[in-house]
């Protein structure tokens, strides 16, 4: 997210507009774990990990920078929690604001049941696998 996208954030917090005004009550609660520094960068990371469209990635990125700027006192406030198909992203902000929580699916069931179906049939069906075989590396 770039500065003016912060900035449009900030101005839709003044007009009352919905999701701005979170931002900046967890903003304005953790303000200080940034120790005075790094505190723009720190807010547009705040600010993508609530962005309705971020992609996974991008929101992970912001989690794992969101920390390493966070001072030493408040490392224990990040966590990545393990999921059946992925993790979860969670920060737990305290002073009784919703804790951030963002799970991440890493493989999702259907791809796992494809897969270990086709494997499974691989081997129950020994000569498909070797036409498969024989296919893909021809005889002389």
């Amino acid at each position: 997210m770039t500065a003016r996208e912060v900035e449009a954030l900030a101005a839709r917090a003044a007009r009352g507009k919905p999701g701005a005004s979170r931002i900046e009550e967890i903003w304005d609660r953790i303000m200080d774990w940034f120790l005075g520094t790094h505190l723009a960068e720190a807010k547009r990371h705040l600010a993508r990990l609530y962005a309705p469209k971020a992609p996974d990635d991008e929101r992970f990125m912001s989690f794992r920078e969101l920390q390493r700027l966070a001072g030493g006192a408040f490392q224990d406030r990040f966590s990545i929690v393990p999921q059946a198909f992925g993790f979860a992203l969670e920060i737990n902000f305290g002073g009784g604001l919703p804790a951030y929580h963002q799970q991440i699916t890493v493989c999702s069931q259907e791809y796992l049941a494809t897969t270990w179906n086709r494997l499974v049939g691989d081997v129950l069906d020994p000569g498909r696998a070797r036409e498969d075989r024989q296919r893909l590396f021809p005889s002389a």
